[in-house]
């Protein structure tokens, strides 16, 4: 009989025809796939890793007795979804099997496995996948057995279906701390008589039954309790890295190595108490973290006022501007050109050209008819369009779009991180090397002292709390920030703005209201129905000059229907109506040569009908209350920049507030994200702030680029943060109190070392017991936690105090 050849990926029979790579077998091109992606990223270790049962196949047409069968039935793809339409879908999927980097490169590398998949994003902290796939290519069902037959099962549960998030990690720690805990009263309980007999051991055979029934407690609290411990640090040793839950796990062998010797060999208590005791207290400082993460989630603090509005039509027939929290299903909205859609609905009316890069990454429109649906985080091109919800705003869903937008060319780094990542790897290296040397010296002078001096180093030493400083200081600190008005993408953002040493400001919308200006017309009068034209022209855009131009000519009246819209960014407006081209816009591309001017004096927007110059607007600025302020402030600490893409600058004090050398107009937004990355070239550290509606490329380019949000708000994805316009004068003291965070970073990393210090000291002369390391354990992260959060507390108090409004 033949041998049986069985797939060097799943486990399974290869059959009479297997796929030959490498030479080893495969059942099928898709597990062949896989095999050949870990190994050309030197990741053929995964499978000695996956320590999980094989036998699922990557087969395309899995039958439908698959386990996620159910997945392609309607009702339950329509709630799993985020989005979808016949090019593509996005969905999440909790996959509790993520643990380290490995998995993170393998799950967004999904795309190269299948060519029905675009594109993955891994949530680290969550364990979840974001996949935006093709349909037509390949379903729901087949995207979640291509993860299960990677060993990256989904779990699907019913409050996911029911459109609930549950909270599935926590249930497992608590279970965890439920069983640690029974098992260290337990042990207590049990060891209580050898606690009494302080001068005359115990014996007899309830001794002896105690003894081994703490054994077991014991065991059950390191096996179970602790497992996760063991896990991380032999998944990370496969891969020649030493993380913190090495040392943990030897402590906690090597601790009940000793206490079973004692009991078996030698018919003593040993130390199981202390076992469970550590065990306990290591998982309630982990929930005690977890807690404080959740507390600090930008899903969760964020939703409430995250500063997008739109604008609603109400049953008057009139619009207005509302936050997405009051927003509800039955609403109709007015989305303008390049303004985002909040939530799922139905097009009511107008036509619908969406762009869903934001969902999907894919830039490509999709057009829209009216009836059919549009979904959340879409962007509409062209004319306005009126939309009615049907699902209630998902914030949260906005919000972690707006986290995983991300520009590769100019990703921004955290420069303390990687110092701190470094620290602790360093420190295990350094924590091992000493518990050697303390084991060595007391097996050489007092052995009796060698095991508990070993294992209280082990257990006492901790860098989670050098690791736990920045994202609560920073985390803390952006939580603050949002309660006044000035709302950071991640907590990194604020080492960004602590580090800058010059401020770009962008003049329209940033230093000037876009929401006020002195409109004048000059040319030959209009018609009503030239004038109901142009209405309809400068209604569909959201920049500034338009919607003060929309206003002057009657906002609120009747609009007339325009064919083919376009707006042609630093440029102007292009429609027609009755076969005749409508313009709106700058001299040059309403080509009316004969209305330019030489001077400075205040930007214009030219209008043409047909082949007729009708006239022009000229627009007088009005500056923000308190930029006078702002600007004097921060020009004492950094260097400071204007750019525009108008032709002047008309009721600026140019000259008091910028040097001229720093002063740039007319340029377009390439050359505005061109302007920032020479300065960055030329090693200035750049804070750019603009409204986000031409500047988008010049946010990314420099290190941390903010986005002004007024009355009418236009959400950017390219933004680090996102100031509302109340809140902008009092921009110096965000930066001043970004700057003082990292003085709280350096105490913080000051009291974690000198814990250390004086902890490695005792534990290393045999002055700690394993229960006393266990307890200072978590209590140095519990110490770190509570300085950053009382330290950003109070500079919070100190330097936003005076806003207007409150904590």
């Amino acid at each position: 009989m033949a041998e049986k050849l069985i797939c060097a990926h799943c486990g399974e029979d290869c059959g009479k025809d297997p796929v030959i790579y490498d030479g080893k077998p495969f059942c099928c091109q898709g597990c062949r796939t896989v095999y050949q992606l870990l190994e050309e990223n030197k990741l053929g270790q995964y499978y000695t890793l996956m320590d999980i049962p094989q036998g699922v196949k990557t087969d395309e047409n899995a039958s439908s007795s698959s386990r996620y069968a159910f997945l392609d039935k309607e009702e339950i793809k329509r709630k799993l979804l985020e989005f979808s339409n016949e090019q593509f879908s996005r969905v999440t999927f909790y996959i509790p099997a993520i643990h380290c980097s490995s998995c993170i490169w393998l799950l967004e590398n999904l795309h190269r496995m299948h060519p029905g998949i675009v594109t993955s994003m891994v949530n680290f902290n969550k364990k979840e996948v974001s996949v935006v796939f093709r349909p037509k290519n390949i379903s729901l069902r087949q995207l979640a057995d291509l993860l299960d037959s990677i060993h990256y099962a989904p779990e699907i549960t019913l409050e996911q279906t029911e459109g609930q998030k549950g909270r599935r990690n926590s249930r497992i720690l608590i279970l965890q701390l439920g069983v640690a805990g029974f098992c260290f009263g337990n042990t207590m309980l049990f060891s209580f008589p050898e606690y009494l007999a302080i001068h005359e051991p115990i014996d007899g055979p309830l001794h002896q039954l105690f003894n081994l029934i703490n054994l077991f407690l014991g065991t059950l609290a390191m096996l179970y309790g602790g497992r996760d411990y063991f896990l991380s640090a032999f998944k990370n040793l496969k891969h020649g890295i030493l993380n913190l839950d090495l040392p943990i796990s030897i402590g906690m062998l090597a601790l009940w190595g000793q206490s079973t010797w004692m009991v078996l060999g030698e018919g003593r208590n040993g130390y199981f108490d202390s076992l469970a005791g550590f065990v306990f207290l290591l998982l309630i400082g982990k929930w005690y973290q977890s807690k404080t993460y959740d507390a600090l989630s930008f899903e969760r603090d964020y939703k409430a006022y995250f500063p997008v509005a739109v604008t609603r039509v109400n049953d008057s027939g009139v619009e207005e501007s509302t936050l997405l929290k009051e927003i509800k299903p039955g609403d109709i909205l007015r989305i303008r050109n390049k303004e985002l859609i909040p939530a799922d609905g139905i097009l009511r009316s107008g036509v619908g050209t969406i762009d869903y890069s934001f969902v999907t990454g894919e830039s490509k429109p999709v057009a829209v008819s009216e009836g059919q649906a549009v979904f959340g985080g879409g962007r509409q091109i062209g004319e306005s369009i009126y939309v009615e919800v049907s699902a209630a705003v998902d914030e949260s869903k906005l919000t972690s779009l707006w986290n995983q937008h991300h520009d590769d060319e100019n990703e921004k780094k955290s420069s303390l991180q990687p110092l701190i990542t470094k620290v602790s790897h360093y420190f295990v290296y350094g924590l091992l090397s000493v518990s050697l040397i303390t084991l060595i010296f007391w097996l050489v002078f007092n052995p009796s002292l060698a095991v508990r001096a070993f294992v209280s180093v082990l257990i006492v030493a901790c860098p989670c709390a050098i690791a736990l400083t920045l994202p609560f200081t920073f985390g803390n600190t952006r939580r603050y920030f949002g309660h006044k008005g000035f709302y950071l993408k991640k907590p990194e953002v604020v080492e960004q703005l602590a580090h800058a040493d010059t401020i770009v400001f962008d003049k329209t919308g940033t230093l000037t209201r876009p929401d006020v200006y002195d409109v004048k017309y000059f040319g030959r009068k209009l018609s009503e129905e030239e004038r109901m034209v142009f209405r309809s022209l400068f209604m569909h855009s959201t920049h500034p000059l338009s919607q003060a131009v929309y206003k002057y000519l009657g906002e609120g009246d009747a609009t007339l229907s325009l064919e083919n819209y376009r707006e042609l960014t630093s440029r102007g407006l292009l429609a027609v109506y009755k076969g005749k081209r409508v313009m709106a816009g700058s001299a040059e591309f309403t080509q009316l040569p004969g209305f330019e001017r030489d001077d400075d004096s205040s930007p214009r927007v030219y209008l043409r009908l047909g082949d007729e110059p009708i006239g022009f607007f000229e627009i007088g600025a009005r500056l923000r209350e308190g930029i006078d302020i702002l600007i004097s402030e921060v020009a004492q600490d950094y260097e400071l920049h204007l750019i525009s893409g108008d032709t002047s600058a008309t009721g600026l004090p140019i000259g008091k507030w910028f040097a001229p050398e720093n002063v740039r107009f007319r340029l377009s937004p390439v050359e505005k994200r061109d302007y920032i990355r020479e300065l960055v070239n030329r090693g200035k550290r750049v804070i750019m702030i603009g409204d986000g509606l031409n500047d988008a490329g010049a946010l990314s380019a420099g290190l941390a680029g903010i986005s002004i949000a007024d009355r009418v708000y236009y959400f950017t994805p390219a933004s680090d943060a996102i100031l509302e316009a109340d809140s902008l004068p009092i921009l110096p003291r965000f930066l001043q109190m970004s700057r003082k965070n990292m003085g709280v970073v350096r105490a913080s990393l000051l009291i974690s070392l000198i814990y250390n210090i004086v902890g490695l000291s005792f534990a290393a002369r045999g002055l700690l017991s394993p229960l006393i390391a266990a307890i200072l354990m978590p209590a140095s992260s519990v110490s770190v936690v509570a300085f950053t959060t009382v330290a950003t507390s109070l500079l919070a108090h100190f330097y936003l105090k005076k806003s207007p409004r409150i904590i």
